[in-house]
């Protein structure tokens, strides 16, 4: 069951900071990375978030993981090389 112990506070039997949790979230995205980039998508964009006045670069990080991860073009421009491609026939 619950110890009764606090585990929110910040003391010595405590590890994990929690007053601040952006270096979580960079810390989980580092480890989903290797394995699955799409489920660390979130965890960076939480940490690009939280941690933007520290690490700006992270964000940089972000959208260049979210346009390798999604390549396609938007919906609307595939429409339109469609329609363009039914004119011809």
């Amino acid at each position: 069951m619950h110890s009764g112990k606090n585990m929110w506070k910040k003391g010595k039997d405590n590890e994990i900071n929690s007053d601040f949790i952006g270096p979580i979230f960079e810390a989980r995205y580092k480890e989903f990375l290797s394995r699955n980039k799409k489920a660390a998508l979130p965890y960076l964009r939480r940490a690009a978030l939280l941690l933007f006045p520290l690490k700006p670069e992270l964000w940089e990080e972000y959208m260049k993981l979210k346009r390798e991860i999604f390549k396609d073009k938007p919906r609307k421009q595939n429409l339109s090389k469609l329609s363009k491609e039914m004119e011809g026939l």
